[in-house]
């Protein structure tokens, strides 16, 4: 016997329609309604909600809720935030200066420098270079004012130590890097390394972004500057984006009830009894990187068709057709036999090839297809069965008593199947098996069978080590189906 673990999936593209409910939209839904929302079918219980107060320091977006002065309201719609050139309230026009020395700056000032657009973000005033000599003018081997030249319209610094004195007149200072630093762009002018200016050349305006106060922004080629903070109009004054709404998302337990997946999601839920159905063929891809085998249950269709795919080369790398229907042995057996619930109604499938990135597409094939569970994942080797399993069930039908005319009537429940097998094991494996089945404990998992009327979709429910032999052992489990 193999057990068979779900993986994790991607369901790339599906032919299976939704079909049950109309899909979730923001409006006033009254009790008792059903939704579609994300894979899940929900039904509405109340027709109010409460909602956070306002927060107009707050991004909200679509779909959010509030309430602002006793009314609850929707984020219903994203608008930009108006342009600069319309805000006059908000944004200023900047007329740019050009970037000067010995100048004092303030925090907010914007000024330009070689063609770029530079904002002041602390206070400072600019060096003053008037005294500076130019490299030409100094003789060979003078020592310029604050060991300060300029050469070819850029500034240097003279490095400390003795050396670079002697070493001064030598040459130029753009060709001498261990005596001179080039100090233009670090200390002197704006730069985008410069602890004093931050170059916001493009820093082009976007609506729906807040804004502080001083942030400067270009818009249609001209420079703004935020007066004030920029923050939400309220609700009640901001048709354009906010409606009253008494409607809360799905996923508010309190509000709505969950129904279970929807009709192309059925199949992937943990219950062997729901179906996605469709009148015509299913068709299914899915990406798992880490799966060896494809189990599918509760199936109704004439074949089924399991490709997989490698998707570094979308080759088609591995195709199986499996039949489903009964083959007829006589003209007898076709008008009058039992052909079609002798269908085939399980598919394990047990991949073979081993590239990594694959993906699975599956379809069935009919004029009514449907299928119960489909489950793709990691199958583990447990041990061989031994003869004397035992399948009961429990039947969970209610005896329904009339007090008033003495009628009893059964109303039908579930019937739950227990199944009771020995497997076959070695000895010294039982510490790998044990952490193997810890492993599957309380997941939905498929226990797959060389007898195929022993293969159950569900959980072991009870397991018991038992060591006969110092070779072989045997482990006892009891698996419960799940419905």
């Amino acid at each position: 016997m193999k057990g068979l673990v779900p993986g994790t999936f991607t369901l790339l593209s599906s032919t299976v329609p939704v079909n049950e409910a109309q899909i979730f939209t923001h409006r006033v839904y009254p009790i008792g309604e059903k939704v579609v929302f994300g894979n899940m079918l929900y039904e509405r219980l109340t027709a109010t909600d409460t909602y956070e107060a306002f927060n107009n320091r707050k991004w909200y977006k679509e779909g959010e809720l509030c309430t602002d002065l006793g009314i609850n309201y929707l984020f219903k719609k994203q608008i930009l935030f108006d342009n600069p050139s319309i805000d006059t309230i908000n944004w200023s026009l900047l007329s740019v200066s050009e970037w000067a020395l010995a100048t004092l700056y303030t925090s907010g000032d914007v000024r330009a420098f070689k063609s770029r657009i530079y904002l002041c973000i602390t206070n400072h005033t600019s060096p003053s270079l008037d005294s500076i000599l130019d490299w030409y003018k100094g003789k060979p081997s003078s020592y310029y004012t604050g060991g300060y030249c300029r050469f070819n319209n850029r500034y240097y610094k003279l490095k400390s130590g003795f050396q670079a004195y002697k070493t001064a007149s030598l040459s130029t200072p753009s060709s001498r890097t261990d005596v001179w630093a080039d100090i233009t762009e670090i200390t002197v002018f704006p730069s985008s390394a410069s602890s004093y200016w931050v170059d916001i050349t493009d820093q082009i305006w976007v609506g729906d972004i807040f804004y502080n106060a001083n942030s400067v922004t270009i818009y249609e080629s001209n420079i703004y500057k935020l007066i004030n903070d920029l923050v939400l109009p309220t609700p009640a004054s901001d048709p354009l984006r906010w409606t009253a709404s008494q409607t809360s998302l799905p996923t508010n337990t309190t509000d709505w009830k969950s129904l279970g997946a929807v009709n192309r999601f059925k199949m992937f839920d943990e219950y062997f009894s729901t179906y996605t159905e469709f009148n015509g063929d299913i068709q299914i891809a899915l990406t798992d990187v880490d799966f060896n085998a494809v189990f599918i249950g509760n199936i109704f269709a004439d074949s089924v068709l399991i490709e997989v795919i490698n998707n570094e080369t979308s080759e088609v790398v591995e195709s199986n057709l499996f039949d489903l229907t009964y083959d007829c042995v006589d003209i007898f057996d076709y008008f009058f036999g039992d052909w079609m619930d002798n269908r085939i109604s399980t598919v394990i499938y047990s991949r073979t090839s081993m590239y990594k990135d694959v993906s699975v597409q599956m379809t069935m094939s009919g004029d009514l297809c449907r299928v119960g569970i489909f489950v793709i994942g990691k199958y583990y080797y447990i041990g061989d069965e031994a003869w004397g399993a035992s399948d009961e069930a429990l039947l969970f039908h209610t005896v329904i008593e009339d007090t008033s005319t003495g009628e009893l009537y059964i109303q039908k429940g579930n019937e739950l199947g227990v199944k009771s097998i020995d497997l076959w094991v070695d000895t010294n494996s039982l510490p790998a098996l044990n952490t193997i089945l810890k492993k599957m404990s309380g997941i939905p998992m498929v226990f797959i069978s060389k007898n195929n009327y022993l293969t159950t979709y569900g959980f072991y429910r009870k397991k018991h080590n038992i060591l006969p032999g110092p070779t072989k052992s045997m482990i006892s489990i009891e698996i419960r189906e799940l419905l």
